[in-house]
């Protein structure tokens, strides 16, 4: 009786080793066969498909993950990039890494993958994700989905990465104490709160509809994006370490960077801005603040400048006379017509950095406050402007070079010598004259219609 029992459990061993995994899509079976075929017999047995841990088959034209069942073990899983419209992984509960995206999914059941950690499905066509039974999750990454309206994670205590990008979310709540960067561009929020993720370091939600933001309660912010919104105003006193501030496109008139000290980045472009002051940001190192209303602005005490786009404002003063003016690769100050002089730290050197701009009628100076002399001032009439064919210009001093640019910085064309362009072949639209004399380097902004 007890060799019969031995060979009874052998035999049934080897039945359920030998049993072969049902995998109706040959895409499937054939990507499946390279990575869990290890007695190379051309089929996965049970045993095979309960040794893999890591399933990686993207981009494999995939249309069916039927018998991903049989795989009770895996703890990854990338199907990114297939044809799959549904996906069954209630049976694969040990599953930690789950990438998914790109596919035809309508819905997708985590209920049993409680062990999830890492999550990751963008580009489908799911109209709700359930997070309630995923309690371990640190990363979630969901981008491209037109149909999901609403998200709440706020029963993820563990999240720390969270990314739903393109989309049209209209309510994101989250209320995650470790949660250290939150992105979500390119949605539909006009209000977000986020006072109960305290660790917050990174968040970008720029282009939405956000008229208020309150991260007076995100005292570890590092990095924040919210330009493409309708916010007037951003309270950033609560934010000593923000080293980089992305505002633009707003409608904000008031900007308070006095307790900002490690700032060293801010784009802040077409807002309202009257005024700025950089006394206490003396790590501040890229500013561009072009289209606002500033009048004046004082950059004397910030060493570490390095690329200043001041264009198109209401300029009378400006001083960058910071002592490191070589150190400036970028410095753009042309459409301020009410800005006569720059002070710098030394004029002849800044009259031929190549990638200074500034208008014809400003000058370099080491002390504005001595008034300018008019005879200093390079006397240059560009005209007609707009142009339609022949672009003339006249000069007190000889040109050595005419260079004109598109507006994305492509060279178009080069004359030595020469006091005239020909537009007449050149499209409708906006362009850039540098214009080289014997002392100095003139840019002007040029219209051809």
């Amino acid at each position: 009786m007890k060799n019969i029992i031995v060979v009874l459990s052998l035999l049934i061993s080897g039945i359920m080793t030998g049993q072969i995994v049902n995998i109706p899509d040959a895409n499937f079976k054939t990507a499946l066969l390279a990575i869990a075929d290890t007695n190379n017999d051309g089929e996965i047995q049970v045993s095979e498909a309960e040794a893999l841990q890591i399933m990686d088959v993207q981009s494999q034209n995939i249309a069916s993950m039927e018998g991903i069942q049989s795989f009770i073990n895996l703890t990854s899983l990338n199907c990114i990039a297939n044809d799959i419209n549904e996906l069954d992984l209630t049976q694969n509960v040990s599953l930690i890494d789950l990438r998914c995206g790109s596919n035809d999914l309508t819905e997708l059941d985590l209920s049993q993958n409680v062990n999830l950690v890492n999550f990751d499905c963008g580009g489908t066509l799911i109209s709700n994700f359930d997070f309630t039974h995923n309690l371990n999750l640190v990363s979630i990454y969901i981008y491209f989905n037109n149909l999901v309206t609403s998200l709440d994670v706020s029963l993820n205590q563990a999240l720390e990465e969270l990314n739903y990008s393109n989309g049209v979310l209209t309510s994101l709540i989250t209320q995650n104490p470790n949660l250290r960067s939150l992105v979500c561009t390119s949605n539909q929020l006009e209000t977000i709160d986020i006072s109960q993720n305290p660790n917050l370091e990174y968040l970008v939600l720029s282009d939405n509809s956000l008229t208020q933001l309150d991260v007076t309660q995100n005292q570890s912010l590092e990095e924040l994006f919210i330009s493409f919104n309708s916010l007037n105003a951003i309270d950033i006193s609560q934010n000593p370490n923000l080293n980089w501030l992305s505002c633009s496109y707003n409608e904000i008139s008031t900007l308070d960077l006095s307790f900002s000290p490690n700032l060293a980045y801010l784009n802040c472009r077409y807002n309202l801005l009257t005024e700025l002051d950089f006394t206490n940001n003396p790590n501040i190192n890229t500013i561009s603040v072009e289209y606002n209303l500033i009048a004046d602005l004082d950059l004397s005490g910030n060493p570490m400048l390095d690329s200043l786009w001041f264009n198109d404002n209401q300029l009378v003063s400006l001083n960058v006379q910071n002592g490191n003016n070589a150190a400036l690769s970028l410095f753009f100050t042309y459409n301020n017509p009410s800005l006569n002089c720059i002070q710098v730290d030394d004029p002849i050197a800044a009259n031929n950095y190549p990638s200074w701009a500034k208008d014809f009628t400003a000058v370099y100076s080491v002390d504005c406050a001595l008034g300018i002399d008019d005879s200093e001032i390079v006397q240059a009439v560009i005209y007609p402007n707009p142009v339609r064919n022949i672009l003339t210009i006249d000069s007190k001093e000889n040109i050595k070079l005419i260079q004109v640019y598109s507006m994305l910085g492509e060279l178009l064309a080069l004359e030595k010598g020469e006091s005239q362009i020909d537009f007449s072949t050149y499209t409708n639209g906006i362009y850039f004259l540098k214009i080289d004399t014997e002392t100095s380097s003139i840019f002007q902004k040029i219209l051809k219609e």
